[in-house]
């Protein structure tokens, strides 16, 4: 049978999942539906920098304050105004790992993470000038693992093992899980 410390991880990890599955289509709820914009359109309004900058993916911490989760607005004005940079990779914090565990030496809460890349969302968007729709930005992740730069997030085997278990179901469910709480 499972240890207590084992069935109680086993239930949070549930709880955290239907939170986010919640959360999600709440979200998605809200989301007016709307034709896609033409990306011929879209490209035609920019300019070559513009291009470039839509080119450009520079890490997530580049535009905080102090390794925080807090937006530096100087260094926004200077990434995004000037250079027009539209992709960020992530984390911002927890990119240091304990060489035993392979756990990161520190990461953000679920709330700070949110409000981070909706807050850089935001600028993004509304820092375009000319281009009508504005482009979103683009945030990538790497939750390979599942999203260990979040405080209390699902851990998961490595591909490898995973892919030792001959189980596409479990791959599949642990894909699913890492999905929906990057996403928070």
């Amino acid at each position: 049978g499972l240890s207590r410390g084992h069935k109680h991880t086993q239930m949070a990890r549930a709880s955290l999942l239907a939170s986010a599955a919640a959360v999600l289509l709440l979200g998605a709820a809200r989301v007016a539906s709307s034709p896609p914009p033409d990306p011929h359109a879209l490209l035609a309004q920019l300019s070559l920098k513009q291009k470039i900058g839509q080119l450009t993916q520079i890490v997530g911490s580049d535009v905080t304050v102090g390794g925080t989760t807090q937006l530096d607005p100087a260094k926004l004005a200077v990434l995004v105004d000037t250079y027009g940079v539209g992709s960020f990779l992530g984390p911002i914090t927890g990119c240091e790992t304990d060489p035993v565990t392979g756990r990161p030496l520190s990461s953000t809460s679920f709330a700070a993470w949110r409000n981070f890349t909706s807050s850089l969302q935001a600028y993004v968007l509304s820092h375009q000038g000319n281009v009508t729709p504005p482009i979103p930005v683009l945030y990538g992740i790497d939750s390979v693992h599942g999203a260990n730069f979040l405080d209390n997030a699902a851990w998961f085997q490595h591909a490898f093992g995973v892919a030792a278990s001959f189980r596409p179901d479990l791959a599949s469910k642990i894909a699913a899980v890492a999905t929906l709480i990057g996403a928070l």
